[in-house]
């Protein structure tokens, strides 16, 4: 005997559970066996239609696990959860209900096949970065992808994975795509969970890579560059040479709002690469020398950032200036 899944009445679990044990009482006779099996793939073939109906589908593939999944093919099982993150067969409300069971049910999966987990967040991944869909992933579903990934990650995931995915979001904030940027930029504290000790290292590079762009590409990367430097807490001395070089490449280009951008920078970072203090400050007096409007701008910031400046030249600004005032007062 076969039981199609069309035969089952929507009921809920409890009467699943009932209708089951009443299966077993009988079991000894292998077409009760038989019709225990049956049933338990019925409903599991219910939850597969069921998934953009999670209040149905989830107390099925509850009932199923539970009661039954040694009857129905893992194959069939991994399927189905692969199939949850694709926008175009599950929407995005349903989703959204499917996050947390995801995250319930990926590491027991992994539990009968190892490797399904690091395949699963791969996918997850894979559709964060998708730009190229019709039609397209909507800004909602790509957080929720990041929810599930970076809690599987950090919850589940052993050093491999971790590295791998927290590298992956690492790259983000180099991406010319703002959409994917902005992930990386606020997955920052998550990544940092998920990399630990390894998070340094791989900020360092993150840096290195923003810093080393064409300035004119730099304002585009303004957001990824402060977040990596507020998140800096033991700077590396490559990554700070860098840093500085791009500040100063950006105080010395002609267009005035690159060089704002570069004032932005210089106000954000604690310290400055020795081998740079020196051009960086002779960069902002030499702005101060170009107009009153300039001085009123650049000067505050060589008052407040004069102890990573280069002292030398500032006390010579601030006494030519004193010197000035005073010529100043006497005509």
């Amino acid at each position: 005997m076969c039981i199609r899944d069309s035969q089952l009445p929507t009921i809920n679990p409890d009467q699943y559970r009932n209708i089951l044990d009443f299966i077993k009482l009988y079991t000894e006779h292998v077409w009760w066996q038989d019709l225990e099996k049956d049933f338990i793939i019925a409903i599991f073939n219910l939850a597969n239609k069921n998934l953009n109906n999670p209040s149905l589908a989830i107390p099925q593939i509850e009932f199923v696990w539970k009661k039954g999944v040694k009857f129905v093919d893992m194959n069939q099982v991994e399927t189905l959860f692969k199939s949850l993150p694709n926008h175009q067969m599950v929407n995005d409300n349903a989703f959204s209900q499917w996050r947390e069971k995801i995250i319930t049910f990926i590491p027991r999966i992994n539990k009968k096949r190892d490797g399904f987990l690091a395949e699963f967040c791969n996918d997850l991944y894979a559709q964060i970065v998708n730009l190229s869909v019709s039609p397209p992933i909507s800004d909602i579903r790509r957080k929720a992808y990041l929810f599930v990934l970076t809690k599987l990650t950090k919850t589940f995931g052993n050093k491999s994975l971790r590295i791998n995915v927290g590298q992956q979001l690492m790259i983000l904030l180099s991406s010319s795509e703002s959409v994917l940027q902005n992930i990386g930029v606020e997955s920052l504290p998550v990544t940092q969970e998920i990399l630990d000790k390894d998070f340094g290292l791989y900020l360092s590079s993150s840096v290195k890579e923003l810093c080393n762009k064409p300035v004119n590409e730099i304002p585009a990367f303004q957001q990824s560059i402060l977040k990596t430097v507020e998140f800096q807490k033991k700077w590396d001395p490559e990554a700070l040479n860098r840093f500085s070089d791009m500040v100063l490449r950006c105080l010395t280009n002609p267009d005035s709002s690159i060089q704002n951008m570069g004032g932005i920078f210089l106000e954000k970072i604690p310290k400055l690469s020795g081998g740079k203090k020196k051009d960086i400050t002779n960069a902002i007096i030499n702005l101060c020398s170009v107009s009153l409007e300039n001085k009123k701008r650049w000067g505050p910031i060589i008052s407040s950032k004069k102890d990573i400046l280069n002292r030398k030249l500032v006390d010579e600004y601030f006494k030519k200036a004193q010197e000035k005032a005073k010529n100043n007062k006497r005509t």
